[in-house]
């Protein structure tokens, strides 16, 4: 651990297993800012090493920075960037990190854009058999088997095989020694918190889709009335009741907090997870909360849900006579 004392406070780096030799390569490249869009910024050393520089700081441990040197150096799960190192500044007692590294992992873009992509190809023959075939058994099963639906089918089987071991490394091995990771029961008590919050979220939302309802296009005033008409929904949620044996619903574990497919980088035929920062807008305290693994399961099957349908409408502001045909019924 290197310290180096500044006028006020003192600027301490903390590195990971592979620094040592990560740094043998670096040493004598460029740094390059990074252009990408992202909430923090970033460093690039060739095509070795990133430095994310966090741009909102706060006191306390970051969890991208502790999940990720955890998962890394501690859990040997490997498919999570490389934690290299991390700075982090002390000032009376109070310690806040402001810049992780990490090895550059080799990919072919992030989940997102490679499943629109993918998307893309598959509803450009969804459209192609649909007008040369009338059966609809025989069309929906050419579509399934065709070459492009099995590749998208393939990646989201391989990435939920990698979010189970993400939940595995983050809940057992080192994790049961590690306060910090140790897993915890679902309480009644945190089941009656986690119902709390979904209603306070939920309420917030329709709050504000009902603010804008005058800002949205005509194709979708339909849907948002319809939404609205359903908010006895929040009464239902409201009467989620703890369950009488607490041991049964599960256990809380350090998890992911927001997981979509703009967080995996397609590598060949795997993924790799990235950013375990959390929710930008919810205070440290609540990034780095205990939940159940099936929020981030819940996550990334929404993001599977909104890409499909990115995916149509970019499709279909080519071909929208395709639209109503190849949207499925969302209600």
């Amino acid at each position: 651990m290197a310290v180096l004392t500044l006028q006020r406070g003192k600027l301490r780096g903390v590195a990971g297993k592979i620094a040592a030799e990560l740094r043998d390569e670096i040493v004598n490249l460029e740094p390059q800012h990074s252009s990408a869009e992202q909430s923090n910024t970033s460093i690039l050393y060739g095509d070795k090493a990133i430095l994310k520089v966090f741009r909102r700081p706060e006191a306390g441990l970051n969890p991208d920075v502790e999940i990720g040197r955890f998962l890394s150096d501690e859990a040997g799960f490997d498919r999570v960037a490389p934690f290299v190192g991390s700075l982090r500044y002390v000032r009376d007692g109070v310690e806040i990190t402001v810049a992780m590294a990490q090895r550059l992992v080799k990919n072919e873009g992030d989940g997102w854009t490679w499943m629109l992509e993918e998307l893309d190809r598959f509803y450009e023959t969804a459209a192609i058999e649909g007008s040369l075939r009338r059966d609809l058994i025989a069309q929906t099963a050419a579509l399934v088997t065709s070459a492009n639906a099995v590749v998208a089918m393939d990646a989201a089987a391989v990435l939920g095989q990698r979010t189970a071991e993400l939940h595995l490394a983050l809940s057992t091995g080192p994790a049961l020694s590690d306060e910090a990771f140790r897993p915890e029961p679902m309480t009644q008590e945190s089941l009656a918190e986690l119902s709390k919050k979904i209603t306070e979220d939920s309420a917030r939302a329709i709050g504000a889709l009902r603010a804008n309802l005058s800002n949205l296009p005509d194709e979708s005033i339909e849907d948002a009335g319809l939404l609205l008409s359903r908010r006895a929904v929040l009464i239902l949620m409201q009467q989620i009741a703890p369950a009488p044996k607490p041991s049964k619903i599960g256990m809380r574990t350090r998890v992911h907090g927001d997981y979509h497919l703009g967080q995996v980088l397609r590598t060949k035929a795997d993924f790799v997870i990235l950013d375990f920062e959390g929710e930008p807008a919810r205070s440290l305290a609540e990034r780095r909360a205990k939940e159940s693994p099936l929020k981030d399961v819940a996550g990334m099957v929404r993001s599977f849900s909104y890409a499909a349908y990115a995916s149509l409408m970019h499709y279909s502001s080519r071909r929208p006579e395709d639209f109503a045909r190849l949207q499925t019924d969302r209600r």
